[in-house]
């Protein structure tokens, strides 16, 4: 080999060298750089992580909180529940005895007022005397109201089946009755079809308070007609009675519902009607729905769960 071949071979091979350095050089630096980067990477994934850490110790403390918070009012509703319930209990026997101890003098003013009336003849007093017979009869009927009410609330459902035409015969013949000569005029639907199971108890409260309003409310200017409807909804009983009375002014009809609602002054029952009908409804897991024009009449109708 001659000097310049070596002299050559010797120039290639400083160049490889001298590349072989620079490649180490940049890649050093980049190795560098890479370790300052992941540095940083791994003191940002640190105090990350201590955040982290800050922020599950904060919310875990947050949820201890919520869940102490949570168990104390699970606990007052559970004695605001038991209280609830010794006073519905303690109300319910209220109800119940008042109305049955209310039964026993009522009874008696009305024997003492009739046996002292037959024995006065002077005409003032026995007038005086038969005025005592209006409130009576209005505390007579509040007495029944309030021992119906408190019969509701502590009684159980009791189903069977039930014979609606003798059931609502029954109904009108006490209102016809009551009502005599101003009885209105009549006009009953009747089609259930199918055996019908209900509590007769509460069916029974039902019909007499709704078609007593009926019966009641009328216009004295006019004839005065009531119609009652029981027909087969689904596998539901449909009741509808309808009457152009009186009606409900459309400013009061979403109290129609409430305790001692009366629809107007004319009113002379006790405002529990209604009241008692959709308690009676609501127990037997139906709806109730009364649409009304003033000076027009008043429509309710029921849908009650039993038809087969």
């Amino acid at each position: 080999m001659s000097d310049t071949d070596r002299e050559q071979e010797k120039k290639v091979l400083e160049e490889h060298i001298k590349a072989q350095e620079e490649m180490l050089a940049r890649t050093t630096t980049y190795l560098m750089q890479a370790q300052e980067q992941l540095e940083v990477s791994r003191k940002e994934l640190f105090d990350q992580n201590k955040n982290l850490e800050r922020i599950i110790d904060r919310r875990t403390a947050e949820l201890k909180q919520a869940v102490t918070r949570l168990e104390k009012e699970a606990q007052h509703r559970e004695s605001v529940q038991q209280s609830l319930y010794i006073a519905n209990h303690e109300l319910n026997t209220l109800l119940y005895r008042s109305s049955h101890d209310f039964k026993g003098p009522v009874c008696t003013a009305f024997g003492l007022l009739s046996l002292i009336g037959n024995r006065i003849e002077d005409q003032e007093i026995r007038e005086y005397m038969q005025m005592l017979h209006q409130p009576l009869r209005k505390l007579e009927s509040l007495t029944r109201t309030i021992t119906t009410i408190a019969d509701f609330r502590q009684s159980q459902v009791s189903l069977q089946e039930i014979d609606l035409n003798a059931l609502l015969d029954k109904v009108l013949g006490k209102l016809k009755q009551q009502f005599g000569s101003s009885s209105p005029a009549l006009e009953l639907n009747i089609r259930s079809g199918a055996a019908f199971r209900s509590d007769e108890y509460l069916l029974d409260n039902i019909l007499q308070s709704i078609t007593d309003n009926a019966f009641r409310y009328r216009i004295s200017e006019k004839e005065h007609q009531v119609s009652i409807s029981l027909q087969p909804y689904y596998k539901q009983l449909k009741i509808t009675v309808s009457d152009n009375g009186t009606g409900i002014p459309r400013a009061l009809q979403h109290r129609v519902f409430d305790m001692f609602f009366r629809g107007s002054e004319l009113s002379v029952g006790s405002g529990l009607g209604l009241y008692l009908s959709k308690m009676a409804v609501d127990k037997l897991g139906g709806k109730i729905e009364v649409k009304s024009e003033e000076n027009r009449g008043c429509s309710v109708t029921i849908c009650l769960p039993g038809l087969n």
